[in-house]
C-alpha cells in the first residue's frame, strides 16, 4: 500500500513519488533511455518507443474502423476519435448461424 507522499521539489502529492521524480524532476540525460533523434530521456523503454513511434516516425497504425481516412498514434487516441466523431466505438457484427 502506498502512501500519498509530497514531492520536496514541486509540491504536488503523488502515490509514487519515487516515479514522478525519476521522470518530472530528472535531466534526460539522467534518465536510461534517450531518443536518438532528439535526447529526449525516458524512464522506461516503451516511453521511448511510444514516443519515437508518434513524434520522429509518425506511425499511424491504428486506424479508424468507420472508414474515415484517420490514423491514430495509439489505441485511446483512435477510440476517442470514434466516440466524438461516430458516437461510439465500431463494434463488429458476427453473424452466427446456427443451423
Amino acid at each position: 500500500v502506498h502512501m500519498a507522499r509530497q514531492c520536496p521539489i514541486c509540491g504536488e502529492i503523488f502515490k509514487t513519488l519515487r516515479v514522478h521524480l525519476n521522470t518530472v524532476h530528472k535531466m534526460d540525460s539522467e534518465k536510461k533511455y534517450q531518443c536518438q533523434d532528439c535526447g529526449k530521456g525516458f524512464y522506461d523503454r516503451s516511453k521511448l518507443e511510444s514516443h519515437r513511434m508518434s513524434i520522429h516516425i509518425k506511425s499511424r497504425p491504428h486506424r479508424c474502423r468507420y472508414g474515415c481516412d484517420i490514423g491514430y498514434n495509439d489505441v485511446s487516441n483512435r477510440n476517442s476519435h470514434e466516440k466524438k466523431k461516430h458516437g461510439g466505438l465500431f463494434a463488429q457484427i458476427v453473424k452466427i448461424d446456427l443451423e
